[in-house]
């Protein structure tokens, strides 16, 4: 038991509080996922292909899909705490119809988001001084929250009008 703790602690899982039950991923409050310091370094979660299914609630059918249009990716043997924030919105998204092709037009406008990032920090990355990269790093966090905050804004004002 002492082992199997020690390696969710590793994978940034919650060990299991008894004998027998399986560890669970911590996942941060919706707030949290917006703000500038979301965007910083990775999590150190870890998750198997069975531990994603289960801590995200999908099926074995619903993760093949958003692997095959590139929603979610395993990093090596273990998925991260990205994957398993994207497969339980999606998750939840599945009950109202929504399925994995129809949400290509998010990946596109996410990966469309990142380009902009990157368009405004690489010059900052290419400076050769030394606060130049904790700087693009900052940078790259407030904006990502910035958009973040913007696409939540017309949608909601979107909805709004369509009343």
């Amino acid at each position: 038991m002492i082992k199997e703790n020690l390696d969710a602690l590793d994978r940034g899982l919650e060990p299991a509080q008894t004998s027998g039950g399986s560890p669970t991923p911590r996942i941060l409050p919706v707030d949290a996922v917006v703000a500038p310091s979301a965007f910083a370094e990775q999590s150190d979660l870890r998750l198997s292909r069975e531990e994603l299914l289960k801590s995200a609630e999908i099926s074995e059918e619903q993760l093949g899909e958003l692997e095959s249009y590139g929603l979610v990716a395993a990093r090596g043997k273990h998925f991260d705490g990205d994957a398993l924030m994207i497969a339980k919105v999606v998750g939840e998204l599945a009950a109202f119809g929504i399925e994995g092709r129809h949400l290509r037009a998010f990946k596109t406008s996410a990966d469309r988001e990142v380009g902009l990032v990157e368009q405004v920090i690489t010059p900052l990355l290419r400076q050769k001084n030394t606060d130049s990269k904790a700087r693009a790093e900052e940078v790259a966090r407030e904006i990502a929250s910035l958009s973040i905050r913007l696409h939540a804004s017309l949608v909601r004002a979107g909805l709004h009008r369509a009343k």
